[in-house]
């Protein structure tokens, strides 16, 4: 079994010391690290004194428009806040502050990072929500502290006219901020089982659509336009550099977090 704690130091191992202060080299003392501006401003051998150690400011940032609530096994949003919760535990063990920020066409709940993030539950939330996470990540830009950690949680499934503008937005996030994007994926995202005809809703503009899943030709087509619409998403993040990982909806929530964790060492 996996020890996180240790998992996560390991890739959080950037970790430095923080002078605040320069004290003079007098009564015998070592100065093993020498403030040089401070020195050649008075004339006399100083050294920086520590004072503490920096600590990691981690977001959660989870989609929570009504589409997530989609799921063949659980949830998205629930597989999220799951995930969440158990990086968040962890964070509190080595001494990080994590915070929580759910978005749907915009910030639904903001909880700034803390030494006890408590998670939401959201089953009687209401439905409807649509998706548009322009929003969430400006705010995000203007509200955090300069090179926090972020998780971005979203299975990625917007209209090209908003994701073209969310792969900008990401991008001038990323430059402040260390940002892995964690896309959740669906088995029936990745297949569709010939089960006959179904009746569709969408859940964010309630539209209905009859699909008839035991014809061949629908299942190629679904494929088609699967396969190209994730290679795209994926060619337009590696684009502006940024960090994917995927991560299958349902899977074991420590699989999950080795892969979240693991994405992080770009950073190191």
């Amino acid at each position: 079994m996996v020890d996180f704690t240790k998992f996560y130091k390991d890739r959080f191992g950037d970790r430095c010391f923080i002078s605040d202060r320069s004290v003079p080299a007098s009564d015998g003392r070592t100065i093993s690290n020498v403030d040089h501006f401070s020195t050649a401003k008075r004339g006399k051998l100083h050294g920086k004194q520590f004072t503490g150690e920096r600590d990691f400011n981690i977001m959660f940032a989870i989609d929570i428009s009504s589409s997530q609530m989609f799921g063949s096994t659980v949830s998205k949003i629930d597989f999220a806040l799951n995930l969440a919760g158990k990086l968040s535990k962890i964070a509190h063990e080595i001494g990080d502050k994590a915070g929580l920020a759910l978005f749907s066409e915009d910030v639904e709940l903001y909880k700034p990072a803390c030494a006890h993030l408590c998670i939401p539950n959201l089953e009687k939330r209401k439905i409807g929500l649509g998706s548009d996470p322009r929003g969430a990540v400006k705010f995000l830009q203007n509200i955090l502290r300069p090179s926090s950690v972020v998780f971005f949680i979203s299975d990625f499934l917007y209209p090209d006219r908003i994701r073209n503008d969310l792969m900008e937005a990401l991008k001038n996030l990323s430059k402040r901020h260390d940002l892995i994007c964690v896309q959740l994926l669906d088995r029936v995202n990745l297949s569709i089982s010939p089960i006959g005809k179904l009746m569709l809703q969408d859940s964010e503009s309630l539209d209905c659509v009859l699909c008839n899943f035991s014809d061949g030709q629908f299942s190629h087509i679904y494929a088609d336009i699967d396969g190209k619409w994730a290679s795209k998403l994926h060619k337009d993040a590696k684009k502006v550099g940024l960090n994917f990982v995927a991560i299958e909806n349902g899977c074991s929530v420590e699989l999950a977090m080795e892969k979240c964790l693991d994405k992080r060492l770009a950073y190191v």
